[in-house]
């Protein structure tokens, strides 16, 4: 063990060769620890502790390692370890090298190599603190399921399953063929309906294809006669315009006179305005040129300005220098200027600004005269425009006058049409009058229509499928009524059927055939039992205990199974009234020989403070109780944990447990020499 609770150095427990040993320490110690430690490395029990907390507080890992020899001496080895916070792995090794890392699949390892399950290794081999009675003190109805657990098993779990199953089946084919029977018997119950319903339904057909007939011959009539009546109104109506348009004729000859002379006096103003467009779009030609020519000189005389400027401007300069200064220099060499030469550059600066003067003027009339030929472009444009403006117009009005004068035309034309038709009147009048009342009806509120004709099919195709449906409702109550002998047949064998599933169910349950077969095992047991009473014997008894089980409530759904010592003389003894000696010497017997009867494997008997609450005499017998055990070969190994110093030595074997410093566990194992038990110190 290494890390494991209290122990959290690596510890190490041989007992190859160990028949019978204590395990002695203070409570708290770690006594029973070793042995969760076995249970854990085995079964992957935790012992009713969380899977973090059996690691060493402190630690991060726990590791268990256990070996055991089977009977052919061959060597089988489980490791179980885990991390904080981490899933358990696990490993067992086979005599043969064969390994297994599965920790579900160690776990059945460690139950085919003991023997046993672990619920069933805790009741035999492993009597954990104040749980040697484990079995015998359970209450006697429960005490019966767990006997049938552990000697039947779950041998019937798979055939329960697969009578809830076939129960299953069966109850739902009993609802079906119920509800079959149900369905049948309703439909031949409703055979006298059904037959009704096909004769309503037969006559409600004949009369939806009777209405149809009417409307297609109503129809047809309508259609043979309906073109003469129409033609009949059109013609009238004919004969109404006729009269109209007469009453219209001479107007219309006097509109389309006025219409001719408005066309011939617009044509001829057309002609006119075509001619004046024509004189305009010269005289816009010629404006057009004019400009171009006025832009020219515009453009030549700003040139002339532009050059004659900057001339100009430095003779102002110079001539404002020359007027201001007393003394007068040339800007070309420096040297002064003599009054002549200076009047003489005087007038020549003076010539050169009155040039440019007259050059700005020039260029400004340019100017004028450019704005003024634009303007006139301008409104020769405008007269151009409106010229055309008026001429288009004038073709609108002609256009419009002539599609009137068309329109007068074709007026005269329908009258003539209006005129074909109403001579036809007189005898379309005649034929007319020989159509039936009921046909002029119709035509006159606008014909038998296809809404009509078509709800009339639907009804027939509806009364028709009416007829199906009930034909169908007949034969199916016809072939109901056949049916239902062997329906009800079919529904009585399911009946059968599902009892006897549930029937075999009720065999299958605990108080049926495993009750019966735990009852067989139960004698088994008590023979078993009973060889361990015997051998278990104290000397000042006169003749060994007998123990049974008795049944009570054996019809009940969970018989109760009571435990029981024969006293002789004094009768038979309930397991409550027994003594504390008596009563180990019974939980031991019960241990060993549940042990034999379910073929449990480990011939070992661990018995955990199993001396705490007995007296002197009782711890003696005890003692005794183990040596038998031992050399009676009914167990191989047996330990005895116990805090009572007292107990040290007592056995062959002394494990000796205690704490260090900081808590941790400590075990050692001490051979005593001691050939057999021997009684406890005073």
């Amino acid at each position: 063990m290494t890390g494991f609770r209290v122990f959290a150095e690596k510890t190490v427990l041989d007992f190859e060769g160990v028949s019978a040993c204590t395990v002695v320490g203070p409570n708290g110690t770690g006594k029973s620890t070793m042995f969760d430690a076995l249970l854990w490395a085995l079964y992957g029990d935790t012992a009713d502790h969380s899977a973090d907390s059996i690691i060493t507080v402190g630690m991060d890992d726990a590791l268990v390692s256990a070996e055991m020899l089977d009977a052919a001496g061959g060597v089988h080895k489980f490791v179980r370890s885990r991390k904080r916070g981490k899933a358990s792995t696990a490993e067992y090794t086979a005599p043969d090298g064969r390994v297994e890392s599965q920790a579900k699949n160690v776990a059945v390892e460690a139950e085919k190599m003991m023997g046993c399950s672990k619920d069933m290794w805790k009741m035999s081999c492993l009597a954990r603190q104040g749980d040697l009675g484990r079995f015998s003190e359970l209450s006697p109805s429960q005490r019966r399921t767990e006997l049938v657990d552990l000697l039947v098993g779950d041998m019937f779990d798979d055939l329960v399953d697969e009578v809830d199953q076939l129960a299953a089946e069966e109850r739902g084919a009993s609802l079906e063929a119920a509800r079959k029977m149900a369905d049948a018997e309703a439909c031949a119950d409703d055979r006298a309906g059904a037959e009704a319903a096909l004769k309503s339904a037969v006559t409600e057909a004949r009369q939806a294809e009777s209405d149809l007939e009417e409307v297609l011959a109503l129809n047809a009539r309508v259609a043979e006669h309906e073109a003469d009546i129409r033609r009949l109104a059109e013609a009238e109506r004919a004969e109404a315009e006729l009269a109209e348009t007469a009453s219209r004729r001479e107007r219309r000859k006097r509109d389309a006179e006025e219409l001719r002379e408005r066309i011939g006096e617009h044509k001829a103003l057309l002609a006119t305005s075509e001619s004046d467009v024509e004189e305009l779009a010269e005289s816009e030609r010629s404006a057009r040129d004019a400009h171009g020519a006025a832009v020219a000189a515009s453009e030549k005389a700003l040139q002339r300005a532009a050059e004659a400027a900057s001339p100009a401007a430095a003779a102002r300069r110079r001539l404002r220098a020359l007027v201001a200064e007393d003394g007068s220099e040339c800007w070309v060499c420096g040297s002064d200027l003599p009054d002549d030469r200076k009047d003489e550059l005087v007038r020549g600066m003076k010539r050169d600004i009155l040039v440019a003067r007259k050059r700005d003027a020039a260029a400004k009339t340019a100017k004028e005269d450019e704005s003024a030929m634009r303007r006139d472009l301008s409104e020769a444009e405008r007269a151009r425009s409106r010229k055309e403006q008026s001429a288009r117009e004038l073709e609108s009005e002609i256009a419009t006058a002539e599609a009137r004068m068309g329109a007068l035309t074709d007026e005269s034309d329908e009258a003539t049409v209006a005129s074909d038709l109403a001579a036809s009147a007189p005898a379309l009048r005649e034929k007319v009058s020989a159509i039936p009342e009921e046909v002029r009806r119709v035509v006159d509120g606008g014909g038998v229509g296809g809404k009509e004709i078509e709800a009339a099919r639907r009804r027939a195709a509806s009364a028709q499928q009416s007829v199906g449906q009930a034909k169908a409702r007949v034969t199916k109550a016809r072939a109901s009524e056949k049916s239902l002998p062997a329906l009800v047949e079919a529904a009585d064998e399911a009946r059968v059927s599902e009892k006897a599933a549930d029937l075999l169910k009720d065999f299958l349950r605990p108080a049926g055939i495993p009750h019966l077969l735990m009852s067989r095992r139960t004698a088994e047991v008590e023979r078993k039992v009973n060889a361990v009473l015997a051998s278990l014997r104290t000397a000042g008894e006169g003749r060994a205990l007998e123990m049974r089980f008795r049944t009570s409530n054996p019809n009940s759904g969970n018989p109760a199974l009571g435990i029981e010592v024969d006293l002789g003389d004094d009768g038979w003894m309930d397991y409550a009234q027994m003594s504390g000696g008596m009563r180990a010497r019974v939980d031991i017997s019960l241990r060993v020989g549940l042990s034999q009867a379910a073929g449990v494997r480990c011939r070992m008997l661990i018995i955990d403070e199993g001396a705490a609450m007995l007296d002197e005499e009782g711890v003696d017998s005890l003692l005794e109780v183990i040596r038998v055990l031992i050399d009676s070969g009914l167990v191989d190994l047996v330990f005895l944990v116990t805090h009572d110093e007292r107990l040290k030595g007592t056995l062959p074997a002394t494990v000796e447990v205690g704490t260090e410093e900081g808590g941790a566990g400590t075990a050692h194992l001490v051979a005593t020499h001691t050939e057999a038990p021997r009684k406890a110190a005073a």
